[in-house]
């Protein structure tokens, strides 16, 4: 599921939401507080607890702009971090049920600042609890707003916050997740709770008789509490098969899914909205196939849900405007930040000078006049450069903007990376096999020596393993019908176009254009590698999966420009789409040229490939030269490519996959005279030991075990492959 993408707005909306505080102009002389500078723990602690609302309205507000301020939770300096202490933590979190709804509404906002920007896992056993406590909150707030309508804007905004830290909550602490199941089935149906808040939202939006007394503050609440009710409702329930249980056995569960089934098609309801909807059928019917005493009506349900509506609303979804718009959305966001940076950089001077002065004693005057032309001396270029767009927003506030154009791009982004998820866990059926897991014949636990010497007993039930395991295999009829479907989706072409735009390499690019979006800023480069990473994924998928999908004959090529285009896990996520494609579509290899050739042999080389990158350039090569004809001089390149890569990788991922490339290459005794020219057997022998030892040094580090196993398997295959070079089996 996708990170915590809050909606980008002052920290100090809280004030005009709640009338106390008045939003002043930041001064530039007037620095906000450093934590040197802010009142003591327990002075502190004294005016939460204070019998006056508003002292204590005054403090949690306070906590906002110092303490719990985004960038201070988010700081990497310790010397300037300050930690929040528990007892502080526990007097807002009380402060959340306070009556007084400004209270109540700042100690959420703090909460949330908190769990999104300062929350750490030695903390989780800590804010857990706050789940009863936002649930029970949220509750108070269902009840007024089915009672007092749209007229209640702090009830609004409270739910808004409540909602936001209980999605912070489920989505970055497990143990929040036991609280929910176990609140379910005690005092509070957190399931209902949802539903019906997001069924208030819903209804909210389709009444128009109302519209002339609601405010556009007030229609963007109540957008957000559909989209946080529907995205906790889709995180709760995200490989939770104890919860989907939970929200069947209701006795409304039939009405409750057909809402939720309704909604994704209501043209009033925010699009991520209707895509969190979306997946809590995806989920549900995932998880309702292994459930043995479903109701009969959920399983029709759900796959008709999916195959009539889902599908076709991540059609819609997986595009976006024009590549033109994303490209200048990049643009634009890049002169947002380069402002803001300006500006900071003029702060920074500013507070120079004064140092200064109080140092030296030195005229402010002239230290001003020094400073401002040596800016001037090194940045002429740039100052022209920037004179349109600095006149431009010359009179505004620089992290306005900044924050203006982080939620336009949000708005365009967000929607379909969650879309992009939805596609690759929709794509993603699972076989299941029938034998059981535990009576394999082998020990698991063997202790292992420096060799990993296993005989042949082991090596025996092995192969029987692989056999049985093969065999046994199957599709659930549910997964082939909608796998069918999607065959004739459109899908797969969609994915096509959508890596295209993302990965920035369409024909009509300006050289400019690409040169400026090669400087993004930090926050916006990672949400451009999650959206190429999240598309790679799902388009794999899709051609692995998606048998019946006509691929187009540049797929090959597409899949080769964006590699050279996308950056960090997008890179690996097109990589892991060359080899998907490479090991499934047969057609694929017959479209790859020399040219091609010499491309993967240069990310074979490449020093600055990731692991992940090598083991899929392996793969390829590995399935190309034992898969498909070749001429003799192909394979000697090739072989020799991998067995300098055999000597000289410390890598076990990759150690392992290069051991599998060649077995494949010469378990048949093709081209036998490249295999003994360039000592194929006597690299195994010298690399297999050296192998060896670092399964037996990663096997407790490894957080898959099942990686572990793959790599025992190549291990007993390289031994046997030696022997039967040596004539021996």
């Amino acid at each position: 599921t996708d990170a915590i993408s809050p909606k980008v707005e002052s920290l100090h909306a809280v004030a005009l939401t709640m009338g106390k505080q008045s939003r002043r102009k930041r001064q530039r002389s007037k620095a906000r507080p450093t934590p040197t500078e802010q009142e003591s723990p327990s002075t502190l602690l004294q005016k939460l607890r204070h019998s006056d609302s508003q002292t204590r309205h005054a403090a949690l507000i306070a906590l906002t702009c110092t303490l719990l301020h985004p960038e201070q939770l988010s700081c990497n300096n310790n010397k300037s971090k300050r930690v929040v202490s528990s007892d502080i933590l526990n007097s807002v979190r009380e402060l959340v049920l306070s009556n007084d709804l400004e209270c109540a509404h700042a100690a959420a906002m703090c909460c949330v600042n908190f769990l999104q920007f300062g929350h750490r896992h030695d903390k989780n056993s800590l804010t857990a609890g706050w789940t009863l406590v936002f649930s029970r909150r949220l509750a108070t707030c269902q009840e007024a707003l089915s009672t007092l309508g749209t007229t209640a804007k702090q009830w609004l905004a409270l739910t808004v916050q409540c909602l936001m830290a209980l999605c912070a909550l489920v989505e970055t602490n497990p143990l929040a997740l036991d609280y929910i199941i176990l609140d379910s089935n005690t005092t509070v149906d957190n399931c209902a709770m949802l539903i019906s808040l997001a069924k208030f939202a819903k209804e909210t939006l389709q009444t128009t008789t109302t519209m002339t007394t609601r405010t556009n503050d007030q229609d963007e609440y109540i957008r957000d509490i559909a989209v946080y009710a529907l995205r906790i409702l889709h995180s709760t329930l995200d490989d939770n098969i104890i919860m989907l249980q939970t929200c069947l056995s209701s006795r409304t569960a039939k009405d409750e899914w057909n809402f939720i089934h309704e909604s994704c098609t209501c043209p009033t309801l925010p699009l991520t909205a209707r895509l969190h909807a979306a997946a809590c059928l995806v989920t549900a019917r995932q998880l309702g196939i292994s459930i043995v005493d479903q109701k009969e009506w959920t399983s029709t349900l759900f796959q008709r849900a999916v195959l009539e509506t889902v599908v076709p609303l991540l059609q819609q979804s997986i595009r976006l405007p024009t590549t033109s718009y994303y490209q200048n959305l990049l643009c634009e966001s890049i002169q947002a930040h380069e402002l803001l940076q300006n500006e900071e950089e003029d702060c920074a001077m500013e507070r120079d000078v004064i140092s200064a002065v109080q140092a030296k004693g030195e005229s402010a005057r002239s230290i001003a006049k020094r400073q401002a032309q040596l800016k001037n001396n090194t940045s002429n270029q740039d100052k022209q450069k920037d004179d349109d767009a600095a006149t431009h927003v010359q009179s505004e506030d620089a992290q306005k903007v900044w924050n203006q154009e982080q939620a336009k791009w949000q708005e365009i982004v967000s929607p379909v990376t969650l879309a992009l998820e939805l596609v690759a866990n929709v794509t993603s059926v699972v076989e299941t096999i029938s034998h059981d897991d535990d009576d394999d014949g082998m020990n698991h636990d063997m202790e292992m020596n420096d060799d990993l010497a296993w005989g042949p007993q082991q090596e025996e039930a092995l192969l029987i393993n692989q056999i049985d395991a093969a065999s046994t295999a199957t599709c659930h009829p549910l997964d082939a019908a909608l796998l069918t479907s999607l065959g004739q989706s459109g899908l797969g072409e969609s994915l096509v176009t959508l890596l295209k735009s993302v990965c920035i390499y369409t024909d009509d690019m300006n050289k400019s254009v690409h040169d400026e979006i090669s400087s993004l800023p930090q926050s916006i480069e990672k949400d451009v590698e999650d959206l190429q990473s999240k598309c790679a994924a799902a388009l794999g998928n899709y051609i692995g999966n998606v048998t019946n999908w006509q691929i187009p004959k540049s797929l090959w090529k597409d899949l080769q420009l964006a590699s050279e285009s996308s950056t960090g896990m997008g890179t690996e996520g097109v990589f892991d789409a060359m080899a998907v494609a490479v090991q499934t579509r047969p057609q694929v290899r017959t479209h790859i040229q020399a040219e091609d050739l010499e491309f993967l042999m240069g990310q074979l080389s490449c020093t600055t490939s990731s692991d992940k990158i090598t083991v899929d350039v392996v793969s390829i090569l590995g399935l190309l030269c034992s898969a498909e004809s070749h001429p003799l001089q192909v394979n000697e390149k090739v072989c020799g490519g991998l067995l300098s890569l055999l000597q000289s990788s410390s890598s076990t991922m990759v150690l392992s996959e290069v051991f599998n490339a060649l077995m494949d290459m010469y378990g048949d005794d093709d081209h036998a005279q490249v295999f003994d020219s360039l000592h194929v057997l006597g690299n195994f022998q010298r690399n297999l030991p050296r192998f060896k030892q670092r399964i037996q040094a990663e096997r407790n580090k490894a957080q898959d075990q099942s990686v572990v196993e793959q790599w025992r398997e190549t291990a007993l295959n390289a031994s046997r492959f030696i022997s039967y070079k040596k004539g021996q089996l």
